[in-house]
């Protein structure tokens, strides 16, 4: 508790003024409230301090970082933007991928991408990381698409890696949200009939479902009913209605007035399109939030890609139709953030080139000289890279946690600014 201050009172005329404690009040709403202004008061001197010693490591960082921008509603329906900041720092002579949080601020209602933008970039400009910036994720922002264009104009291309060109960077997570949503309208009519038959049984023939699986011998599990907006909840209804395909074909034998049952060519379908959403749901939880592994996730969305283009030959028109939109909306996305992707497959010693060569060719196994033009592509971009960054670093050669640096890249001396990359500078991607 805060100390009762001095105070200045006259004695009398005839002596100076004389510095005396001020009465104390034994009052406790006052002690209370004076307790309160003293830990906001300290709350805030703790929340600069370290706000100084994050900007400071920021600013000392040798490399460049990433922000990821998120926009968050409230209970209270309030929208909140929340600014965090990625970056690799280098401890006890050890690397330590950091995440912290740098601005979670209010927004008023309306708001527009160009004040979205701004506001990204009076923060940026607050921390003094504006020119420091290596790519930017906004997958969980309104209106991203025009943010990020807005944002690379006025960061201004030359400023940045490949003058921009990886400057926008979508999460895999993401990329395979968005192909399952914007493509699973193909499915809707089949998802109705599921979910009608689903609803039917649990809330009008639930005892019937019940006794039937007990005969069957079947484990008791959820019958899920999804959320038509909710792509992972209507997976997991198709799954739960597969499960129980004996004991609901069953069911419709015995109750074949009922129209709420799916026919066999239906059956087919579902079961397909399980197979579908399994595949990339089961990858998205594959996906480490705490500790990425981003090596890995090359493999994991070139697989989903592998797989793609074997689905849209189904037989089946709607199993056929549903992986040709997928495709599709999986290829625009991930043709952005496939580069990068590629990069740290590249750089773990496991692989090298040898990954991106071999999906490539597996994927235009019909089109050998596309996979050709894009290993080529990759790889240029790639020694493209490393020369940005081998420029940037030109008068850091002596820093001791240069990550980024063509030095310990390469593992090789100091080379003339304006030389070349050669092929054998670059970890042997060639072998």
């Amino acid at each position: 508790m805060l100390e009762p201050a001095a105070m200045e009172v006259p004695i009398s005329s005839s002596v100076n003024n004389a510095v005396v404690p001020a009465p104390i009040v034994h009052n406790p709403r006052a002690r209370k409230l004076r307790s309160a202004v003293w830990q906001d008061f300290t709350k805030e001197r703790r929340a600069d301090a370290e706000r100084l010693k994050l900007q400071d490591v920021l600013l000392k960082a040798p490399c460049r970082v990433s922000i990821s921008v998120d926009m968050w509603r409230s209970r209270t329906q309030m929208d909140y933007l929340w600014l965090t900041c990625h970056f690799i720092q280098h401890v006890n002579d050890e690397w330590k991928l950091r995440r912290k949080t740098l601005n979670f601020v209010h927004l008023e209602e309306p708001f527009t991408a160009d004040q979205i933008t701004n506001l990204i970039l009076e923060k940026l400009h607050d921390w003094g990381i504006e020119r420091k910036i290596a790519a930017v994720t906004l997958d969980n922002c309104t209106d991203g698409e025009i943010v990020a264009r807005e944002l690379l104009r006025v960061l201004q291309p030359r400023r940045l890696l490949l003058n921009g060109d990886l400057f926008h960077v979508r999460s895999c997570t993401h990329i395979l949200n968005l192909t399952v949503q914007e493509s699973w309208e193909q499915a809707s009519e089949i998802s109705g009939r599921v979910r009608k038959m689903i609803n039917y049984v649990k809330f009008e023939r639930f005892q019937k479902f019940q006794d039937i699986s007990k005969l069957l011998h079947m484990d008791q599990k959820p019958l899920a009913v999804d959320s038509p907006d909710n792509w992972p909840s209507t997976f997991l209804m198709f799954e739960s209605a597969c499960y129980y395909h004996d004991v609901l074909v069953r069911m419709a034998e015995q109750e074949g007035q009922y129209d709420a049952f799916l026919a066999a060519t239906d059956w087919a379908d579902v079961k397909a399109l399980t197979e579908i959403l399994d595949v990339i749901y089961n990858t998205i939880e594959k996906f480490p939030v705490e500790y990425p592994t981003a090596n890995l996730y090359f493999n994991e969305m070139c697989e989903i890609h592998v797989l793609l283009r074997t689905w849209r030959n189904s037989p089946s028109p709607v199993v056929a139709k549903v992986a040709g939109q997928m495709l599709s909306k999986f290829e625009g996305y991930w043709d952005v953030t496939r580069p990068v992707m590629a990069f740290a497959s590249i750089l773990d010693p496991r692989y090298k080139m040898k990954s991106l060569e071999y999906f490539f060719r597996l994927i235009y196994a019909d089109e050998q000289f596309t996979a050709k033009t894009m290993i080529d592509a990759i790889q240029n971009t790639f020694h493209n890279l490393y020369n940005d960054y081998k420029h940037e670093s030109s008068d850091s050669w002596k820093s001791p946690s240069a990550l980024c640096y063509s030095r310990n890249v390469a593992g090789s001396g100091g080379h003339a600014e304006d030389q070349p990359l050669r092929n054998d500078e670059l970890i042997a991607v060639s072998k």
